[in-house]
């Protein structure tokens, strides 16, 4: 349980944003707390990950297990576990769309030029992550997918 939920909180919180600062020698320095890592949309991204990680067990379960109450269970369990998968997915999915934490870089990017982050400028931008799905359409398969996959 712990090791899903934290996979998915370390998951949400890359999703959005860490505050990290970074010095003249490019040496990257996280700058919150450990609290701040366990935000609401973080949470949610790890119940997402736990409910998924009990789909895939029971999904095991269900093949290995050709008959019996054990596998009942199991399938029932996956089925409400799915359910549950679909929904954290989509909260997860509308919180991104709405809420304010999509970024984009503001600065051309000069594909000539040294790797160098402190020449680029990032925004705070609300529904940056849809951005993408108008730019190239054939994108939403991969949310869709997600849906389907549950």
């Amino acid at each position: 349980f712990v090791p899903a939920l934290i996979f998915g909180v370390a998951l949400g919180n890359v999703l959005q944003g860490v505050p990290f600062d970074i010095d003249r020698t490019l040496r990257a320095t996280y700058t919150g707390g450990l609290l701040g890592l366990l935000n609401p949309f973080a949470l949610l991204c790890g119940l997402a990950s736990v409910a998924m990680l009990v789909v895939h067990g029971a999904s095991w379960l269900v093949v290995k297990i050709e008959h019996g109450h054990v596998m009942n269970r199991a399938a029932k369990f996956g089925q409400i576990a799915a359910l549950l998968v679909i929904v954290f997915y989509a909260a997860a999915g509308i919180w991104l769309a709405m809420a304010g934490m999509g970024y984009r870089i503001v600065t051309d990017i000069d594909p000539n030029g040294v790797a160098n982050p402190l020449r680029k400028e990032v925004v705070l931008e609300a529904g940056a992550w849809l951005t993408n799905y108008g730019k190239y359409p054939w994108m939403i398969l991969a949310p869709a997918l997600g849906f389907i996959g549950s």
